[in-house]
């Protein structure tokens, strides 16, 4: 009973991650289709910059510098992620699972996802700091960039 239980809760597992990693994958082909489109149809104000009126060069720069400052704190934290989700798959799919190995490896990964979205959430107002009141309206109308929308993963 207990082998047909935990092969029956793997295959959910699996076929939920298939799904989910199928869908995630759909939404950022999306993503990067739309923002091409902005950044062709002259909209966007550069590859990465929002859609903000009136930014003065000196905004654009500190922008920009705050940008590559970010990515280098995101760049550890979301390639430790993957190492985490990849070692979870590996958990998920031993011969002799170990749910308290599992349990502790959805901890680490929802840890760090939270780390990460309080980095996000730091670089977000950093950048509205820039901001002169009119422009901090229209980047608060704006959703959050797809790197820095919470994924439900």
């Amino acid at each position: 009973m207990k082998v047909i239980n935990s092969k029956y809760m793997m295959l959910i597992l699996a076929a939920s991650l298939i799904v989910t990693g199928s869908a995630f994958a759909q939404q950022g082909k999306m993503h990067s289709e739309g923002m091409e489109k902005q950044c062709m149809s002259g909209m966007g104000h550069g590859k990465h910059m929002p859609m903000i009126p009136g930014m003065t060069e000196q905004q654009k720069e500190q922008m920009e510098q705050l940008r590559t400052e970010h990515l280098k704190v995101m760049l550890p934290l979301k390639n430790q992620l993957q190492e985490k989700m990849v070692r979870l798959h590996t958990l998920s799919t031993a011969e002799k699972v170990n749910m308290n190995d599992i349990n502790k490896k959805i901890e680490e990964i929802g840890e760090l996802k939270i780390k990460m979205m309080k980095e996000q959430a730091a670089h977000r107002q950093d950048i509205r700091k820039l901001l002169t009141e009119e422009q901090r309206v229209m980047f608060d109308m704006h959703p959050m960039s797809h790197q820095a929308r919470p994924h439900m993963n």
